[in-house]
């Protein structure tokens, strides 16, 4: 998967999802579901942005900026907030 438009539909129980929010609360109330929703539909869209953290300080694009946030991390500075960013990127089992 290399761009955000390629994200697949969301597969549970070997049905394939292709419900959205707003029509599975409208139109379905008490009424047998045999679909889900496709909750990936909604993640379709990557937030870019031209600034990383802290003015750019904090990022692994290039290996001197790698570097400095992993000192940053081994100085036990502010290491919180690299590794919540991480998180909100990558996943919360980062730290694992």
């Amino acid at each position: 998967m290399g761009k955000c438009s390629e994200i697949p539909k969301l597969h549970q129980n070997n049905i394939t999802c292709e419900l959205d929010f707003y029509s599975s609360n409208s139109s379905l109330i008490n009424k047998t579901i045999n679909s889900c929703i496709n909750w990936n539909q909604y993640y379709r869209v990557c937030a870019t942005s031209n600034e990383n953290p802290y003015s750019g300080v904090i990022s692994f694009d290039n290996i001197a900026l790698a570097w400095i946030a992993i000192f940053q991390i081994i100085t036990l500075e502010n290491w919180v907030s690299i590794m919540y960013y991480i998180q909100d990127a990558h996943s919360f089992y980062a730290w694992i």
